[in-house]
């Protein structure tokens, strides 16, 4: 009984022993209680940031049809919406005012010719009449026969002629041109998606009739907040997707514009328009949807640290490192951050230890334990 009764007393003393030791452990020298923390060790990494843009799906090709002769529209052989193939005819403009100056000016070629032909006979008969005179003149006066002048007069009429002839000529070749124009066709595959012209309306050369859209070759075009903005590079990969389509798309940026714009959202915000081509374009997307194009950036390395870890007095953000077992308040720069962590430029070496989630006993100097 003895015996028992001095190893329950044994067993009393190391128990108090033990307690004594954890105690002196956890209190400083001044008497304060240690805090327990969790420690992380700073490392290297890149922060992965979404960015999100709203814009709208367009074509890459759209075609406005000009008229490339004038006159009245006889015949519009297409309405709004329908599928046109290239070549296809569009309009055909009335060609009875044309086929009746053809008429016209062929006829008015054959007066002229008619005219320049009797002209040279008369020439030749009365050359000939002339000739006998001067002849018979000169030879009274023994000098030479000659018809210099009267050739010369003769081939300024003939020109005269001629230039009517080439006139109605001209003529006849211009309206042959316009005649072949009378009909207009489609320059591209698409959907007629505009039309501003009608049947009956006279219309002058150039005159603006179709659009044309190829739905088959879609981008998306929106807009880049000016702090995402030089993130964005050509080339990048992104995904698009919207309200109006079940599917997610991939494309790429394709263009970013040089300039910043006003936002027409805000005012006092600047944006950069950026153009998104699709890789693989569905039936199910249309242009003049609305789509969410969402870009994921990586930034260079950096010391990262989880968020839980910084803490914000004012505008100055800190993080307590340990040092000795002792906490110690550290002022940081902040970069990007995502979801989990978040970049520290500066204020943080490798290898140093830092508290993640400091709670509110964490204060300058106090001393912790470690986990």
């Amino acid at each position: 009984m003895i015996v028992l009764r001095k190893a329950l007393w044994g067993v009393l003393v190391v128990i108090l022993l033990v307690v004594a030791v954890l105690v002196t452990g956890v209190f400083t020298s001044k008497g304060s209680a240690a805090v327990v923390v969790k420690v992380s060790t700073t490392k290297e990494g890149n922060i992965t940031k979404d960015v999100f843009a709203n814009g709208k799906i367009e074509s890459k090709v759209i075609k406005e049809q000009f008229v490339t002769s004038g006159g009245v529209i006889e015949k519009i052989h297409v309405k709004k919406g329908d599928p046109v193939k290239k070549g296809q005819e569009l309009l055909t403009l009335s060609t009875t005012d044309l086929n009746a100056k053809l008429k016209q000016e062929k006829h008015q070629l054959q007066v002229n010719l008619a005219e320049k032909e009797k002209f040279l006979k008369d020439q030749e008969k009365v050359r000939k009449q002339t000739f006998e005179t001067v002849k018979k003149e000169m030879s009274e006066t023994g000098s030479a026969v000659s018809l210099e002048s009267f050739d010369e007069n003769s081939a300024v009429d003939e020109k005269l002629y001629d230039l009517k002839i080439q006139d109605a000529e001209s003529n006849i070749d211009d309206i042959q041109k316009k005649l072949e124009k009378n009909q207009l066709f489609a320059d591209i595959d698409g959907i007629v998606t505009g039309i501003s012209v009608k049947e009956g309306q006279e219309i002058t050369l150039g005159t603006s009739s179709f659009m044309i859209t190829n739905v088959s070759q879609l981008q998306i075009k929106a807009n880049l907040a000016e702090n995402d903005a030089n993130l964005a590079k050509v080339g990048m990969k992104v995904k698009v997707s919207g309200d109006a389509f079940t599917n997610t798309y991939a494309g790429s940026i394709s263009y970013i514009s040089p300039v910043a714009v006003t936002s027409e959202l805000d005012a006092k915000e600047s944006v950069v328009e950026f153009k998104v081509d699709l890789e693989q374009p569905n039936v199910e997307l249309r242009p003049g949807y609305k789509a969410t194009v969402q870009l994921t950036i990586e930034n260079a390395a950096h010391h990262i640290v989880p968020l839980s870890a910084v803490k914000r007095d004012g505008k100055q953000s800190y993080v307590f490192k340990v040092v000795d077992n002792k906490a110690v308040r550290t002022n940081v720069k902040l970069g990007e951050e995502n979801d989990e962590f978040i970049e520290v430029l500066e204020g943080l070496q490798p290898g140093d230890q830092f508290i993640e989630g400091p709670s509110a006993d964490v204060k300058e100097g106090i001393q912790v334990v470690i986990k």
